[in-house]
């Protein structure tokens, strides 16, 4: 779907009202699940969590709601690039984000059980 047709949509309009278009562009692109258009706003992992619609619902939330999981994916790279050790290769699993979160917490969070299960075998 379009994103700029989500901005038309009355029912969309009425639950973004008071936020800036960027902002509901951002939310419609959540809810197409359009990591691209996401990539190139050059969201960031702060964003997810401190752009909010006028129920309170914040961009992460968004995506768990509409079981977007690659835009969960996202969420989890943008995450995880602050636990890459020096090497750039490997993840330290001992350390939490500004955030207090671990890697753990986001993999859980954004349902990677692949890395759940490799990070508590680790």
């Amino acid at each position: 779907m379009d994103h700029l047709q989500n901005l038309e949509n009355e029912d969309f309009q009425q639950a973004f009202a008071y936020k800036k278009k960027e902002e509901a562009y951002l939310f419609s692109c959540v809810k197409e699940g359009d990591v691209g258009a996401l990539k190139k706003s050059k969201i960031t992992l702060d964003q997810f969590f401190s752009i909010t619609a006028q129920s309170g619902e914040y961009l992460f939330d968004r995506a768990v709601l509409t079981k977007q999981q690659t835009v969960l994916d996202y969420v989890y790279k943008l995450a995880r690039i602050n636990f890459v050790k020096q090497d750039g290769k490997s993840v330290d699993v001992s350390i939490t984000d500004d955030y207090g979160k671990s890697l753990l917490f986001w993999a859980a969070q954004t349902n990677q059980v692949d890395e759940i299960i490799s990070l508590i075998t680790a």
